[in-house]
């Protein structure tokens, strides 16, 4: 029986759910936003308004004991239609309030996916958000329940509140959360799959071969570009299986011993940890703990990574793995490595997603619109609501990437409103194009990703990139 969250009241309203819901505790509507104060926030392209909902739902920690997680669930305001469920991964956080529900950067995922008529899910994670406890970080089972465990509340608040669903299921996530997408859909086609049926999923710059091309700044002698993600790694593993130290003096040496245990409890950001660390990881531990790592395949820490390794399997659904290759914080050899793996294993619609010579920051973001816009063209669009979507086979866009000029051709001719929009969801190109094909000149604009949109009796989006 569902127990009441009497403690959320003080934070507002509260909608405490039936007593029979299993997973669902209590939702609590944070922000609600029309289409054109989405627009004014950079959600380009908005057709509907959206209202955002801290969700706390049951689920299981680390070691498959019951506790609850935390997430943002963003609900259309589109009364009368069936939505489809999109969940998105967030990537690596320290801070346990830098999270979705608590309406961070990454939320803005959160609300493109409700105004375009998708019911968004972004799970916080175990031991983030409102979640007791550490964070089990790259830990592929509870990064899995995490997200089914919260698709299955979301279910539950929808049975009971009427909003229907139409049975479409789309999963995605970027660095950490290419790993947890990861890990998730791999928990539904091989567990749950008389549960859930994924329609499509796109994992974006994620760690995937944690204990081979991922662990290499471990075994480094080479500076790395997020240091602090190691110690994240070492701490997080110890929580959840217990066995690579007794204290931390074993495994770390001194003053990092000392100084970063602490520094995991969700109070530290970052930045906070990376100034403790050396340019080069692998110098916080012990020397014979890391010969043992580099030389012993049965050592602690190697197993746990290969227990939280994601890429050994086939999906039976439409896959995108989206990288960049100058990334230098999640090596973009996981994706092609990956991509082999499960092509080899049989798998027969994986396809790679090459975003240019981008590095882990940018190339969030023309990753994701991407996405968007994949999903956006597989979803079963509420009748009478959306505007039908070119088939990405009627447009052709070229060079992309692009230099000076991109020549952009449909293979049946017609009218239609054409803008190229920069990431801050400003148009700073507007033509019409009329009959099949078109120059754009963008030898002026400065490099990097752009929404090339078309509006007419249909719509097409896609990103391209200046170089």
């Amino acid at each position: 029986m569902m127990r009441r969250n009497f403690t959320l009241l003080a934070f507002g309203m509260i909608t405490s759910l039936c007593a029979q819901a299993q997973h669902l505790v209590s939702t609590e509507l944070m922000f609600s936003w029309t289409a054109s104060q989405l627009t004014l926030q950079g959600v380009f392209g908005a057709q509907n308004g959206v209202n955002m909902y801290k969700v706390i739902y049951n689920t299981t920690d680390a070691h498959g004991e019951p506790t609850i997680a935390s997430g943002a669930m963003f609900v259309p305001d589109l009364p009368g239609c069936d939505f489809p469920i999109s969940v998105y991964n967030h990537g690596t956080v320290y801070l346990k309030t830098d999270v979705p529900s608590y309406n961070s950067g990454e939320a803005l995922v959160g609300r493109f996916m409700g105004a375009y008529g998708f019911l968004g899910l972004l799970p916080d994670y175990i031991g983030l958000g409102d979640s007791p406890g550490m964070h089990p970080y790259v830990h592929a089972d509870t990064e899995a329940s995490a997200n089914i465990d919260f698709i299955r509340a979301a279910r539950e608040y929808c049975e009971a509140e009427n909003i229907a669903l139409n049975g479409q299921l789309f999963i995605t996530g970027y660095s950490q959360g290419g790993h947890a997408a990861m890990a998730t859909v791999y928990e539904m086609e091989t567990n749950l799959s008389d549960e859930f049926t994924v329609t499509a999923s796109a994992p974006a710059s994620g760690p995937y071969d944690l204990s081979d091309i991922q662990a290499t700044p471990m075994a480094s002698p080479e500076p790395y570009a997020s240091p602090e993600y190691l110690p994240y790694v070492i701490f997080s593993y110890q929580h959840a299986y217990g066995n690579l130290f007794n204290e931390p003096s074993d495994f770390l040496l001194s003053p990092y011993d000392e100084v970063l245990p602490p520094m995991f409890n969700g109070e530290f950001t970052g930045g906070q940890i990376a100034a403790e660390m050396p340019d080069v990881p692998s110098l916080i531990i012990q020397p014979d703990e890391l010969e043992a790592f580099i030389n012993d395949p049965a050592h602690p820490m190697r197993v746990a990574l290969e227990d939280n390794d994601r890429y050994d399997w086939a999906p039976q659904h439409p896959m995108r793995l989206y990288y960049c290759t100058e990334d230098q914080q999640v090596f973009h050899e996981n994706s092609l490595f990956t991509h082999a793996v499960m092509i080899a294993n049989g798998a027969q619609d994986v396809e790679l997603m090459d975003g240019g010579a981008l590095d882990h920051n940018a190339c969030a973001q023309p990753s994701l619109f991407g996405i968007l816009f994949w999903f956006d063209s597989l979803k079963e669009a509420c009748s009478g609501v959306s505007v039908e979507e070119l088939d990405k086979t009627d447009v052709n866009v070229f060079p992309n990437p692009a230099t000076s000029m991109v020549q952009v051709e449909l293979t049946t001719p017609g009218i239609y409103m054409l803008r190229l929009v920069n990431m801050n969801g400003q148009t700073v190109m507007e033509d019409q194009l009329q009959g099949d094909r078109i120059m754009l000149q963008t030898g002026n604009l400065a490099r990097g990703s752009y929404i090339l949109a078309l509006d007419g009796d249909n719509s097409f989006r896609t990103v391209i990139t200046l170089k």
